[in-house]
């Protein structure tokens, strides 16, 4: 979209993207990694009662 000339407000509005400013990181990121560079890394974090349950069954 940017390469066939659209600003970066269009392409947000195009994607259904409020924040441009997280668009600017995930064109930033795809320009240094490519596509492995927009893959989630966050992990996921276990809730209090998950610890408490896996704590229990040790």
């Amino acid at each position: 979209m940017r390469l066939d000339g659209m600003t970066k407000k269009e392409v947000a509005q195009e994607l259904q993207i409020s924040d441009i400013g997280r668009l600017k990181i995930w064109m930033r990121k795809y320009r240094e990694l490519g596509e492995e560079g927009l893959i989630d890394r966050r992990t996921l974090r276990s809730t209090p009662s998950e610890e408490d349950d896996s704590l229990q069954a040790q």
